[in-house]
């Protein structure tokens, strides 16, 4: 439908809208099942092993677009968001460069459920800083990025911008990943 300039400023509430409008309904964010946690493990997306991400707390919702975009771009199949993630909005979407639309984004009520029960069928990976490789996570292997092999269903999780993963997510990780400084 053709409408007038000011006619598009008006429906877009003046926000750039570069002669193009949408009216979407809200992507709802659906909860993953422990039977899914399982049956998913076993299939492969383009004939390699599943890859999804859990993200604990991310509350920047341009951080939370950044990583949606950045794990579309590296195959993720799957993105867990925290009960305390940052919600799903127009400034995470717009982040996201329109990953946000195409990626399976589910939520889960328990944490440490969800992590106890990926457990058994996920090789669970964590993150940490450098830093927190000195002082933390001591009966956890500790990998570099360039260490990775992705040979079995594969769970990335990714702590917030303040403290990384909590201490009582890092006690699920199978092995820790890092990015050294050269």
């Amino acid at each position: 439908i053709y409408v007038t300039p000011g006619e598009m400023d008006k429906i877009s509430g003046d926000r750039p809208h570069q002669g193009v409008a949408m009216d979407a309904a809200p992507l709802v964010v659906q909860d993953l099942t422990v039977k899914q946690i399982e049956t998913e493990s076993k299939v492969c997306s383009n004939g390699s092993p599943p890859l999804w991400l859990f993200l604990e707390e991310i509350r920047d919702p341009m951080n939370l677009g950044a990583i949606l975009r950045s794990g579309k771009y590296f195959g993720v199949d799957k993105v867990i968001l925290s009960p305390r993630c940052s919600r799903l909005s127009p400034v995470v979407s717009k982040a996201s460069a329109g990953a946000m639309e195409t990626l399976d984004i589910r939520g889960i009520a328990s944490t440490a459920k969800f992590l106890w029960n990926s457990s058994a069928y996920w090789n669970i990976i964590g993150t940490c800083s450098p830093v927190e490789e000195e002082n933390l996570y001591k009966t956890v292997e500790i990998k570099d990025l360039e260490e990775l092999k992705i040979e079995k269903p594969t769970l990335i999780l990714f702590g917030n911008e303040g403290e990384g993963l909590s201490e009582e997510i890092a006690q699920y990780c199978h092995s820790l990943l890092s990015i050294r400084p050269r």
